[in-house]
């Protein structure tokens, strides 16, 4: 993405939320306290940066004109969540709900290096919920606005004090079937053009 932000605010967001995401991203398995196979816990990171950084990842999106982005639309929501992205409080739009996957690093029983997946942000609609979801660096991470309960439940980002979500395998995904087309379709570009895998 380019053209968004002028170069301050792009240098901003960069320092504050995309730096610490990706260290995180390439130091997980050294920084995992989890328990066991089914769930991770990051205890030196702020899961409020971490969060601020799905929300500023997702906002650029949206207002960016570039064609590649035109499906990721924050509607109503766009102009608060800009806000977050520069430091504005979780709050600032209630409801909003995210949680942070991560996956296993394996395939269909096989060493596999999920830390190197990446899936830009796509919209699923699951009856009147819209999510916006993104695979970046192993996480699996989705947003959304609108709960079902007033409190936050364990896997919710917004209110926990050490980042902490479930490890999934990535075969048993609907992010699979996603991340697969992305694939095929780059290599279809590229063999179109006489590029070989």
């Amino acid at each position: 993405m380019t053209d968004i932000l002028c170069a301050k605010h792009d240098a901003q967001l960069g320092r504050e939320l995309d730096e610490p995401f990706f260290d995180l991203a390439t130091s997980f398995a050294a920084r995992n306290r989890g328990f066991g196979r089914f769930y991770y816990r990051i205890d030196d990171i702020d899961p409020v940066v971490i969060a601020r950084w799905i929300v500023s990842v997702i906002w650029r999106s949206s207002v960016t004109s570039q064609r590649d982005w035109h499906h990721i639309d924050l509607g109503e929501f766009e102009w608060k969540a800009g806000e977050i992205a520069f430091g504005a409080p979780l709050n600032t739009l209630p409801g909003l709900s995210i949680e942070v996957g991560r996956y296993r690093q394996s395939f269909n029983g096989q060493p596999f290096e999920a830390d190197k997946l990446v899936a830009m942000p796509w919209t699923k609609v699951i009856g009147s919920t819209r999510l916006w979801m993104m695979t970046v660096g192993g996480f699996r991470m989705s947003m959304k606005f609108g709960r079902l309960t007033a409190s936050l439940g364990p896997l919710e980002v917004v209110g926990q004090t050490s980042l902490f979500g479930a490890m999934f395998d990535l075969e048993n995904t609907v992010d699979h079937r996603k991340i697969m087309r992305v694939i095929e379709a780059a290599d279809r570009r590229d063999a179109a053009r006489g590029i070989e895998r």
